[in-house]
């Protein structure tokens, strides 16, 4: 009897869900993430990279591989890690997921926020002082 010819992976496609996300340096955020696949009988390694990038920075995260044990779509929870170091800007962060000789890749919007508490709160009160100021001289 011969054996079974191990299906050709001919479609590949990935989604991440939210967005858009607000974060701190040195914390972690959460994605939902959705891999499609065609033949659904494929079975084999998916490797999985996070990228986060911006004005010249750029940070790459292996995440764990995934071998499907079911059929398409699957939906895992993922967590990234933040640098301690990146500087608070608007980042896009790209998740790319190869497997065979095909590449998927989804974005988001990754929104660095500084790590000091009542900053903006600061802010605003350094606005009002300084308004009140001009009022006041005219």
């Amino acid at each position: 009897m011969p054996t079974p010819k191990s299906k050709k992976l001919e479609k590949l496609s990935v989604s991440i869900y939210p967005k858009y996300v607000e974060a701190e340096p040195g914390s972690s955020i959460n994605y939902t993430v959705t891999i499609d696949w065609y033949p659904p009988e494929w079975k084999g390694e998916m490797k999985i990279l996070a990228v986060i990038s911006a004005a010249g920075f750029e940070r790459k995260f292996e995440l764990p591989s995934v071998t499907p044990a079911t059929n398409p779509p699957i939906t895992n929870e993922i967590s990234i890690p933040i640098p301690e170091n990146i500087p608070p800007l608007t980042y896009k962060l790209r998740l790319e997921v190869k497997a065979d000789s095909l590449k998927a890749s989804d974005e988001t919007e990754l929104q660095i926020k500084l790590k000091t508490p009542g900053f903006e709160i600061l802010t605003e009160i350094i606005g009002i002082t300084v308004a009140l100021a001009i009022t006041r001289k005219t």
